[in-house]
């Protein structure tokens, strides 16, 4: 004999429902290991983005900033003009002219460059430029010479124009 719906206790309904919903496989979707993915790729994005632009990409030309700030009152400089004139076949055969006092003070070519490296500092011009009559080795030695004291900006020029 069956039992009618109206002798059906509710702890037998709630067994019946619970044994129904037990029997249907539901679907869920987990979420956690896409998520998972989702901020490992925004970690590796946003390590790997350049997020600004080089001035070379650009074409332009950025001046570099300076700790120190630029007196406006400053004169330009002015190189110093080494003129070196041959004595000889010898290749420590020229003397030196300029018009500064530091050079071709009738000391040796090699203290007179270390005092003016120090009294003028490394970022001072220099121009190092032969008479018409000078030896192109005699030159170089001077342009060596300055460059090993520690003179940054030596330049080997020509005739003045």
């Amino acid at each position: 004999m069956s039992a009618r719906p109206a002798d059906i206790t509710l702890a037998e309904r709630r067994r019946r429902t619970m044994l129904r919903r037990a029997g249907t496989p539901t679907m869920h979707l987990n979420m956690t290991p896409m998520i998972d993915v989702v901020f490992l790729l925004l970690i590796y994005f946003v390590l790997v983005a350049d997020f600004a632009r080089p001035a070379s990409l650009a074409g332009l030309d950025v001046a570099q900033r300076s700790d120190e700030a630029a007196d406006p009152f400053a004169l330009p400089e002015v190189p110093t003009v080494l003129t070196v004139t041959s004595e000889g076949p010898d290749p420590l055969a020229f003397s030196i002219e300029s018009e500064r006092t530091l050079f071709g003070a009738g000391t040796s070519f090699e203290d007179e460059v270390a005092d003016a490296a120090e009294l003028l500092g490394a970022r001072h011009a220099i121009i190092v430029r032969p008479a018409p009559d000078a030896r192109w080795e005699h030159a170089v030695v001077v342009y060596r010479t300055l460059r090993n004291a520690g003179f940054e900006r030596v330049e080997l020029g020509g005739e003045e124009r």
